[in-house]
Parts: structure tokens; sequence; C-alpha cells
């Protein structure tokens, strides 16, 4: 900052002195001087008040300022003060407020402050002053002295704000800085006058024109310095104010969370973003000017009415879930923010909506697997603690039977070997189908069993496992006939067509009366082959026939002749079945029979 105290106060009289400018006096120009001053001060008081929590470089100008004025009235109490007050400590204040407006650009612009240097300038200042005014008293000395330091002091600052700053910044500083620049200019004028112009008198009041001319043209440049430092940090503070708007936008569109500002007098939207517009499916200009309830964004209003109560008590809500519409009314749930904020002085509310529609649907599907599976892990419990059983029973026997057996040949005792022989078979035969089914089953059920559908003629496959079931069937005098086609082809995986065969002729077998028949018919549609068990046997409770192919009820009844089972068979057919998109029912009626039916692909 300059000075427009940088002169002498000798013998106060009149600032121009001589020809046509004898008019002014000295006193009426200090008042002046110290108007401006003040009001300068005044100027920049407001700015620093304003912006002193954001930037800290205006303080030491208010400083700089202040350190100005009192100097002058410093001068102005020339009379009531000792000289090397009114002449040294007046312009050595004036030299400390050029160094602390220096400091206040650099801490402006971010850079490092540089005390050493400027604080020894106002050292050696100081003490040639009050050599050339006390001790030696010399006016040019004091004068050159007074031009070359400020000189040193306005060029740092003009160097400052023309090169040093950031290009982006130079636009903003170049008009502060071409100030200085003409700082300069006229002290090194005032240098060239001393060194080589007349010799100045004692007395400053009459040194002449010239001077009267630069302190005149100092206080102009006071006035302009004033105004370019305000105009200076009100455009760096609007391009600040446009960066952040810019920084605010990008983050404010960007963001993957639903934002809307609303105003909190009348509920009307201000802004959204862009994620907003996204997860409602609506335009900015259905957006804008309409309340929440116009737009039945709200799924329920009481949701609405708790959020509203909430931020009115606490003044904010912090990721309440809560379930809004689209525009389309589909349904969506998100954590719901908001804080009240100011927009101009005018009290608004901030919200956002992070949807988390898709993590509350596989939140529910993880629920509703879990459920399942621990009720398939508790049937599968069940279940194996049936097959445990009913392994146990056929090996219990086929060890009894062996172990008395055993005895009666070691005592050569062959009667009833033959019965016991049958009944080790028998149950061997059982374990055995049991095992087999449970084996593959459990493939089935791990992903390990290769399923390979291939065109397989159906006719020839059921009469293939008839056959291996004829030596079964006689022993209870069951006949097996069929109503089957020349051919049926389907397009199945054959051991699994094996499989479900075995397992259902097993069953018509083994729940037939002893002398009764079993049908095996076959009928074509368009897209598949019907294939169909009929048996002359007990038959099934309506109640039970839903039963038969889930695995947590594990059902199953003896046979005619007290034959064992798990259910297994059914349950592994099931399976078989709809691995080819097939189907499987029964009809029954109880004391009569059943008829278990499937289907299979022909393509």
């Amino acid at each position: 900052m300059t000075n427009s105290l940088i002169f002498e106060s000798e013998d106060i009289t009149y600032l121009f002195s001589g020809g046509s400018m004898g008019f002014l006096d000295l006193r009426t120009i200090l008042i002046c001087f110290m108007v401006i001053n003040l009001i300068s001060t005044f100027v920049l008081v407001l700015l620093w008040r304003q912006t002193r929590n954001r930037y800290k470089g205006t303080i030491y100008w208010v400083i700089a300022f202040l350190f100005q004025t009192l100097a002058m009235l410093l001068i102005a109490l020339r009379s009531q003060i000792p000289d090397w007050i009114s002449m040294v400590a007046s312009n050595t204040l004036a030299m400390t407020g050029l160094a602390l407006g220096y400091i206040g650009l650099l801490r402006f612009l971010g850079k490092d402050i540089r005390w050493k240097i400027n604080a020894g300038l106002v050292l050696v200042f100081a003490i040639i002053h009050y050599w050339f005014a006390v001790v030696h008293i010399d006016l040019t000395m004091r004068t050159l002295n007074l031009s070359v330091i400020s000189f040193i002091f306005f060029f740092q600052c003009a160097w400052l704000m023309i090169y040093e700053v950031p290009k982006s910044m130079r636009k903003l500083t170049f008009f502060v800085g071409s100030i200085y620049v003409t700082y300069c200019l006229i002290n090194i004028v005032r240098i060239v006058n001393s060194l080589f112009g007349k010799p100045m008198p004692n007395d400053y009041l009459h040194a002449g024109g010239f001077e009267n001319f630069v302190m005149i043209t100092y206080q102009v440049l006071f006035i302009l310095l004033t105004f370019g430092l305000v105009l200076m940090f009100n455009n760096y503070l609007n391009n600040n104010i446009l960066k952040q708007e810019e920084k605010f936008s990008k983050a404010f569109h960007s963001s993957p969370y639903a934002i809307l500002i609303t105003r909190i007098s009348n509920g009307r939207i201000i802004d959204v973003n862009n994620c907003f517009l996204n997860i409602t499916g609506y335009n900015l200009n259905e957006i804008l000017g309409q309340t929440t309830l116009e737009l039945n964004i709200w799924e329920n209003d009481s949701d609405r009415d708790d959020t509203v109560n909430e931020i009115r008590n606490f003044g904010k809500i912090q990721e309440k879930e809560a379930r809004f519409r689209t525009k389309s009314g589909q349904p969506l749930v998100g954590l719901f923010t908001a804080e009240i904020i100011e927009i101009d002085g005018e009290k608004c509310l901030l919200a956002s909506i992070n949807d988390i529609t898709r993590r509350k649907g596989i939140e529910q599907e993880l629920v509703e697997s879990e459920e399942r599976l621990r009720a398939l892990n508790a049937s599968k419990d069940k279940f194996f603690s049936i097959i445990a059983h009913d392994l146990k029973n056929p090996f219990s026997s086929i060890i009894g039977f062996s172990s008395l057996l055993q005895e009666r040949i070691k005592e050569k005792d062959y009667e009833g070997t033959e019965q016991y022989s049958e009944i080790i078979l028998s149950s061997a035969e059982r374990a055995m189908n049991l095992l087999m089914n449970l084996l593959e089953w459990s493939r089935s059920q791990t992903g390990r069993m290769e399923f390979t559908p291939e065109y397989i003629e159906m006719v020839a496959l059921i009469n293939e496992v008839v056959e291996l079931f004829s030596d079964n069937a006689k022993q209870k005098s069951i006949t097996i006939s069929s109503n089957l086609p020349r051919n049926a082809v389907v397009l199945a995986d054959r051991a699994m067509a094996g499989t479900i065969l075995r397992n259902l002729i097993s069953n018509a077998i083994k729940f037939s009366m002893p002398g009764s028949g079993i049908v095996i018919s076959a009928e074509q549609k368009k897209d598949e082959v019907i294939v169909s068990l009929t048996d002359h046997g007990i038959g099934i409770k309506k109640s039970d026939i839903k039963k038969l192919f889930r695995i947590e009820e594990g059902f199953s009844t003896p046979g005619t002749k007290n034959e064992k089972g798990t259910g297994l068979g059914l349950i592994l057919c099931k399976e078989f079945i709809e691995k080819h998109n097939g189907k499987i029912w029964v009809e029954s009626e109880l004391g009569l029979g059943s008829t278990f039916y499937f289907s299979l692909p022909r393509e």
C-alpha cells in the first residue's frame, strides 16, 4: 500500500509555495488526505470483515492502511509533538505500512512471507531518516532515502502482481500491478531529481512545485489502489464462487444418489440431479416448481409425515428407509437423507435418496432362499433318518439269518436253510435297490449325473425292463401285460428313462394283489409320449397322493406281502422326468389300485 505521507512536514504553512499554486493551505490538504485515508481504511475493514474466515491476507491491508492514517495524524500534530515523532516516526509507520501491504499480497496469493528482508528495509530506513532529520539535517538525503526504500517496496509489489502470479490470475492482478509500476516511475523521477537536481532547502514546505505535484499524485494513486484492491478481491472471490459452483454442479449431477433441493416455505422443488431424473423417470420440466405431494413420489403418506416431523424436530435425517414411486408407478425403496440449508438467505431442504430397490430385492431373495434351504435341509435330515432306518432292516435280516444259517450248517441241520437263503437274498436285493436309488439320487443332487438325451425307442426299453422283473412278478403270480404301439421314439437319457421304468414297475409289483395283473400302456401325442402303469392293488388315499413326490414327507407304505420301501424311488422318478421337462402324476382309488402316468418329449 502506498503512502500519502511520504513527505516532510517542516513549518506547515502552504503546500504549494510559489507561482500560481500558492492558494492551497497545507492544513486543508492534510485534512483532505486524512479523510481519504479514513474512507479507504473503512472500505478495507468492511472487506476484511466479510472475508476474514475465508482469506487471511486482508488483515494486513487493514493494518497497513491504519498505519498510513496514523502517520498522517502524526504529521498533522507537528506543532504539538516532538519533531522526531512528526518526521521520523510518521514516515517509518508509512514504510511499515508498505511492508505489511506487500505481506498481505503474498498471503492473498498463497506465497511464502519474506519477513526478514522487509523488516530489515524498514529498520535501515528508520536509521537513515533519523540521522538526516535529527543529527545531520538534510532534506535532500531524506527525500532520497524515502524514494529509494519506497521504490524497493513498490517494485516488489509490482513484480508480484504482474509476473509471480499464476497466468490464470494475471487479468485480476494486472490493474493493481500497473498502479505499483506508476509508483515506481514516480520514485525513479524523485531519485533522479534528488541526485541531479538543485539541492532542496531544509524547509520542505518550500521545496517547489515538483514535490507538490508528487504528493498530489501519490494521493490519486492511493485512491486508485484502494479501488483496485477491492476490485481485484471481488473478482477473485467471484471466480472462486464460479469454480465452487462448477464443482458443486459436477458433484451434484454426477452423484450416484438421487438429490433434490426444495424450499422449506412451500415445498417446491428448486433443482434435482440427473440420478433423480433417471430413477424416477421424470424430465426436468415436469419436476421444477412442483412438490413431492403433487408428483405423488411418496408411496406411503405416513413415511412422508414421519420424515417431515423428524426434520422439524432435529433439522436433519440420516438414511431413513422409505418407499417411493416412480413416474410409471413402479415401487422404489431408498435410504432418505435430508438436511436444512440456506441458499441466498432462504431456508431449503437438501435431500438425497440412495436407491436400494435392487439390494432389497436381493435381500428378500436371500431370505426366501435361506428359508427354502433350511426347510430342504430339515427335509433331507428327516429323509436320511428314514433311509438309515430302512437300510438297517434288510442288513439286520441278512446278518441275523446268515448267523442262523451258519449255526444250522455247523450242526448239519439243513432244515429251513432254503427259506433262510431266500430271506437273505430278498433282503440283499432290497438293500441293493435302495442303495442304487440312493446313489442315483445323490448324483442328481450334486450335479454329477450326466444328462445325455438321445432318441430312444421306448417300447423296446419297456419290454427290456419288464423282462428284468419277470421273476419278481411270478413270485406273486402277477401278470404284466402291455398295450403299446409298434414303436414310440422319445428324446431322453436312456439311463434315466430306465431308472424311471424300473422304479414304477417295481412299485406296481410291490403293491399289486397276488394273482392280479399290471398293464403298461403308451400313447403318442404330438409333442410327447405318455406312459402309464396300472396295478390292481391296495390303492392310495387321496390325502396321501400329494405326499408321494415330496422328500420332506418321507412317505412309504408296505406292499401286499409286507415289502418295505422308502419312497425314494418316486422322488427320483419325479426329478428325472422334470429334467426332461416332462410330468408325472397318479390316479388312484383306495382298495382298487393305482395308475401312474409320466410323459417324455418326442423332440
